[in-house]
């Protein structure tokens, strides 16, 4: 869900920078918002791998204790 809203996010903006800004712009603008919005996914994904490591500890508990 983060890297689908991250994606749609930088195609919105680069369509949108595609048809205010000049070419010359857009060159380099459109790897530096690649750029951010794979680090902001990045980051942004990290807070929910905490709660799915927790859920996935607490399942392979469960597992252990059935065999």
């Amino acid at each position: 869900m983060v890297w689908g809203i991250a994606c749609l996010t930088e195609c919105v903006a680069r369509v949108a920078c595609a048809f205010i800004l000049p070419v010359a712009t857009m060159v380099w603008l459109s790897t530096v918002l690649l750029l951010a919005s794979i680090g902001v996914a990045i980051v942004a994904s990290s807070f929910f791998s905490v709660p799915l490591e927790k859920l996935v500890v607490a399942e392979a508990g469960e597992f252990k204790e059935r065999q």
